[in-house]
């Protein structure tokens, strides 16, 4: 009975989406909630684009203008031009790639906040509704900003901070509601439209 169960297999719910995997039916709703396949909504204001996250992140680049940065190694510190609005990081974890969504910007410097874009999770029952992902990892950001010149004046800043999840439901958050991170206008660099940060993404399942 056993081998006659793991013998039925099933679709992906994503396959729309380009996943060919076909799973045990038993193991369906698992695949599902894991598929690196699983559509991103756009949080971008009046924005109708779904897409698995690679599609999400060419999207945001070439319809909203809003830099996108790749983490080369996991785990490791890569370097970022931050620039006003909206600029989206991914990592890449398994077969999984997670978007992390930041933004901020005041009179004062940059003020930075961050949030993960979570996938929309297809129904495997009989409802073909899709509904948020439950997160199923723990992703945490880290930031580091210094600027040296000479004997004495050097600033340094390092920021270290759980990133919550937006549901795709959700508009695009509010920066003002959830600075992680504040580089003050008078000790940035010389670039005013961008300020440069090492990033570190960890993501750990939870």
């Amino acid at each position: 009975m056993e081998q006659m169960v793991d013998s039925v297999r099933v679709a992906c719910p994503h396959a729309a989406h380009g996943c060919a995997d076909r799973s045990a039916y038993h193991d369906r709703g698992r695949h599902a909630r894991e598929c690196a396949h699983a559509p991103c909504r756009c949080p971008g204001r009046d924005c109708g684009f779904v897409g698995p996250a690679p599609a999400l992140a060419e999207h945001a680049a070439a319809a909203h203008g809003w830099p996108c940065t790749a983490e080369a190694i996991a785990g490791c510190s890569f370097g970022v031009d931050l620039r006003d609005g909206f600029n989206l990081l991914t990592a890449v974890r398994g077969g999984a790639q997670h978007l992390l969504l930041l933004n901020g910007s005041t009179p004062f410097g940059r003020a930075i906040s961050a949030v993960q874009v979570l996938p929309q999770v297809a129904s495997t029952g009989s409802s073909s509704a899709a509904a948020p992902a439950a997160s199923g990892a723990k992703c945490e950001l880290e930031l580091h900003y210094w600027r040296y010149k000479g004997i004495l004046r050097e600033h340094c800043l390092v920021s270290r901070f759980e990133v919550p999840s937006m549901d795709p439901s959700d508009a695009l958050p509010d920066p003002s509601t959830s600075f992680q991170f504040f580089v003050p206008k008078s000790v940035r660099g010389h670039d005013e439209a961008a300020v440069h940060v090492n990033v570190v993404i960890s993501i750990n399942s939870s």
